[in-house]
This record gives C-alpha cells, sequence and structure tokens, in this order.
C-alpha cells in the first residue's frame, strides 16, 4: 500500500473528523509553543528592536540564535519567542511604512536569508509577492536591509 500524503488523509475525512484533528493539532502547537504573554511580547519586540538598531554597520546580521543569546533569553521556546517579537516588528514596521527591522535577523542554513515566515509575514501584509526562496526572496531581503541603512 502507498503512502498518503497527511493532506491527502485530512481531505478525505468527514467534516466532523476533519474538524476535530484540527483542534487536536491547534492544541498540541499550543501546548508546544504557548502563546506568549501581551505584555511580555510587547517588552520584548521592543528589546528585539533595540538591539537589531544597534547592529554595526559593518555586520548588520545575525541568525535567529544569535539575537536570542543576545537577548540573554533562555529555553524553553527561545527561537519561538523571538519570531513572534519579529513579527509584531514587522506589523508595526508596515502599520508605519519602514522598512521590516526583522530583515536583519537571518537563519543559519538559508544562504543569508530569513526564515520562510518572514516572506510569508510580508505576504500577508502586502509587501512582497510571495517568494521564499530564489532571487525575488533574496531581491526583496536585501532591499529591505538597503533602507535600514
Amino acid at each position: 500500500m502507498r503512502a498518503m500524503p497527511l493532506l491527502t488523509l485530512v481531505a478525505m475525512l468527514a467534516r466532523s473528523q476533519r474538524d476535530a484533528l484540527v483542534r487536536s493539532i491547534a492544541a498540541m502547537s499550543a501546548e508546544l509553543h504557548p502563546p506568549l504573554d501581551p505584555g511580555e511580547l510587547s517588552a520584548l519586540a521592543l528589546a528585539v528592536r533595540t538591539a537589531l538598531l544597534a547592529l554595526p554597520p559593518e555586520r548588520p546580521v545575525l541568525t535567529y540564535q544569535e539575537l536570542a543569546r543576545t537577548l540573554g533569553l533562555r529555553p524553553p521556546h527561545t527561537i519561538y519567542r523571538v519570531i513572534q517579537a519579529l513579527e509584531l516588528s514587522m506589523h508595526e514596521d508596515a502599520a508605519a511604512g519602514r522598512a521590516f527591522i526583522a530583515a536583519r535577523v537571518i537563519s543559519r542554513i538559508r544562504g543569508g536569508l530569513p526564515a520562510p515566515g518572514f516572506f510569508d509575514l510580508a505576504t500577508r501584509l502586502g509587501r512582497h509577492d510571495g517568494s521564499e526562496h530564489g532571487e525575488r526572496a533574496r531581491a526583496f531581503h536585501q532591499g529591505q536591509l538597503d533602507q535600514l541603512v
């Protein structure tokens, strides 16, 4: 028997079964990554912005892990908390018409690009075409970095 992709299996389930599965997955996600307290998130976003604005011109980017260390974050959920703060900063920057300060944070495994979530949120905020890879993603990212100088 050939294995089916998870989404194909979910599509085959009855609506009530799908809803139950989605609730179950959401509950697991919330358990793995509990939502941040709004006050904590706001303070962390401010600390992230301050740290990123202080980066020297000769080294204008750092990795998610380096940012977590710079902020003194301790496990559990350090990268998750950094990402939540970066996403809040992207919402703030979009509302203010500024370049995304979050562009200064890159993935250590993506050749100098931020994680795919950066591009996804930039798209949802109406600032990007949706490419997470390749030249279009690289050009968008570099454009954001250039505007931050």
